[in-house]
């Protein structure tokens, strides 16, 4: 079968829709599907076809993605898809490039589905001044709710997105896809000692045990009150060390929060740290964290488990329903309970912590993207 995925950005992958679409590429390519990614570039100016991308020209823009499609130049994608023929159109961004797939699916009569994952742009807008939001947002919501109700098959990573879009689809049905990581890079495993050795002086772990959270550092991340009760609860720990791997709008603030609070020294701010290179944090640390309530389904949690490290997750957070409690993690409603998790945790030996690495990494075995390609040609053959 040829695919055809929609979505702003992929090349970067430093959002969690980019992720998610590289992880559901390979698996598919590896149950013999055709995979062509048809997305932004603001470097070009024509489109073209780079092996299984195909680029749009692109601006710099505030959405989530730093660039939104040329609407000027998306009709140059068209000669492209007529010679690939796509046997079925996958959206998974609700702005251009999104419109652009929907809009060639119903102009050649190709069944289409909508992938939900990250909905921020569609919930704000763009961010600025009130009449960009404003326009934005209107823009966003117009095309999704369009996607939804028209698509031959609606599927989100998220339960609560699942709800969310139930009302929209004609039939009420949303299909609830796994959310997994790529098994190859995302693994328990041992990497070279001096590799190991180098990214734990880099983060400030020599003599301390460390604690990872990755992602965006925006007000969803729930990094300011995460910072704030590290303060008062847990930095008398004395051996823990946080560490913050991400960028963001809010970076800055929670870098002069840590320092406010006293607790410099405790949190390292490690910066977008490319993701072929994230799994070594993974390695080198003992217990992944967030205080984030978002909706969206987050990847790292995903591929910190398959690396053996136990999630530590906010009750109410999308990702609560990944986990199993004491198996591959731990859910706490109340900063006091994170407190004590954390500090059961720095107590462990070496021994123990290997061994439940390796009980969380064996909890965890399914997480992987042929998991997520078999779910999505079960959903595929639906349609076709």
């Amino acid at each position: 079968m040829k695919i055809a995925f929609f979505m702003e950005a992929y090349l970067e992958q430093s959002s969690g829709v980019q992720t998610l679409a590289c992880t559901m590429a390979k698996g598919l390519r590896a149950l013999g599907h055709t995979v062509l990614i048809v997305s932004g570039d603001p470097h070009a100016e024509e489109s073209y076809l780079d092996g299984s991308i195909l680029h749009c020209p692109a601006k710099a823009s505030a959405s989530s993605f730093g660039f939104s499609a040329r609407r000027g130049r998306i009709s140059q994608l068209k000669p492209f898809l007529e010679e690939f023929s796509p046997d079925l159109i996958q959206i998974m961004t609700y702005s251009e490039i999104g419109e652009a797939g929907i809009n060639f699916a119903q102009q050649h009569q190709i069944p289409f589905i909508a992938v939900l994952h990250d909905l921020r742009d569609v919930r704000t807008g763009i961010p600025g001044n009130f009449l960009t939001q404003k326009i934005t947002h209107s823009y966003f919501q117009n095309v999704f709710h369009k996607a939804v109700a028209s698509a031959a098959a609606v599927a989100a990573t998220s339960p609560v997105l699942c709800r969310e879009a139930s009302g929209l689809q004609p039939n009420g049905h949303v299909v609830q896809l796994p959310l997994c990581a790529d098994s190859s890079r995302f693994r328990l495993r041992s990497s070279s000692k001096d590799g190991n050795e180098n990214m734990r002086r880099w983060l400030h772990l020599e003599k301390k045990i460390g604690v990872l959270f990755v992602g965006r550092l925006d007000e969803e991340s729930g990094l300011s009150e995460l910072l704030d009760e590290w303060a008062k609860q847990i930095s008398k720990a004395g051996n823990l060390q946080l560490i913050i791997a991400g960028d963001g709008p809010d970076a800055p603030a929670l870098r002069e929060k840590a320092k406010l609070a006293g607790i410099a020294d405790q949190v390292t701010f490690a910066g977008q740290i490319p993701h072929h290179e994230i799994a070594q944090c993974y390695d080198i640390c003992s217990a992944y964290v967030s205080a984030s309530l978002s909706s969206t389904m987050k990847t790292p949690p995903v591929e910190a488990m398959c690396c053996g490290l136990p999630v530590i997750l906010r009750k109410g957070c999308a990702n609560e329903s990944m986990i199993q409690e004491g198996q591959n993690g731990f859910i706490y409603s109340t900063f006091h309970e994170l407190a004590d998790l954390l500090k059961t945790l720095s107590s462990l030996d070496a021994r123990t912590t290997g061994r439940m690495k390796e009980l969380v990494s064996a909890a965890s075995k399914d997480f992987t993207e042929d998991s997520l390609a078999h779910a999505l040609a079960d959903l595929y053959q639906t349609v076709i």
